[in-house]
């Protein structure tokens, strides 16, 4: 088990049997669309970890560029009609604001990257 304070390695925990069946909750919740955009969703987002790992109020399907977005990624796989595109493009702005992007710079994705990488990066 894997707790806030992250007990067991990051990639460990994405491999153990309990947040495998989570994910499948949280594909199954959500059709396996991204809340986003609508595409194919890969990632289950936390929002926050404050509330546990294996809250389904905390976490959001995403696909792997909406994912990226938290990290600065600017959505341009968005069509600028899409109805949440302003407030996608602010969230990629105040995430490289607060240095989130460092990530993606190194070639990272959004599930590859440890909380305790992203303290070590500040």
């Amino acid at each position: 088990m894997v707790g806030v304070n992250n007990c067991m390695d990051y990639n460990d925990f994405l491999k153990a049997d309990q947040w495998a069946l989570f994910r499948e909750v949280i594909f199954n919740h959500y059709d396996g669309r991204c809340q986003y955009c609508g595409d194919p969703g890969s990632d289950v987002h936390h929002h926050t970890y404050h509330h546990g790992l294996f809250n389904p109020r905390t976490v959001t399907l995403l696909c792997r560029p909406c994912h990226e977005i938290h990290l600065g990624r600017q959505p341009s796989h968005i069509p600028d009609d899409h109805p949440w595109k302003s407030k996608l493009v602010r969230i990629a702005e105040i995430a490289r604001a607060l240095g989130m992007d460092w990530a993606l710079k190194d070639g990272k994705s959004p599930a590859s990257v440890d909380s305790r990488d992203r303290a070590d990066s500040r």
